[in-house]
């Protein structure tokens, strides 16, 4: 019969670095690499072949990498701005929502 397929999407960030290439094949490509469309080099030399990103693949490699930087960027602020006001508490020995 007829059916359906549902892709579900993960974004995840590396904690220690780039994986051991000895455990697959892996390829890392920048945002500039797949914002320009071209084909990927996969081998130097006389046996050099140029393998096309897919597009669904190509889009969603952007798509997590700008979530990766506005959530950089949101945790930066929030920790900014949460830090003072932690300091204020503490020294002052308030509770977050205690009312005055």
């Amino acid at each position: 019969g007829t059916h359906q397929h549902i892709d579900l999407i993960y974004f995840c960030s590396l904690a220690d670095g780039p994986p051991n290439p000895s455990l697959g094949d892996f390829h890392w490509v920048d945002e500039d690499t797949l914002r320009s469309d071209q084909p990927l080099d996969l081998a130097a030399g006389p046996d050099a072949v140029g393998v096309p990103i897919a597009e669904d693949v190509r889009l969603l490699a952007i798509k997590a990498i700008q979530t990766a930087r506005d959530y950089n960027r949101h945790s930066e602020r929030s920790e900014e701005s949460r830090l003072p006001a932690q300091t204020v508490r503490s020294a002052q020995g308030d509770k977050p929502n205690e009312e005055r």
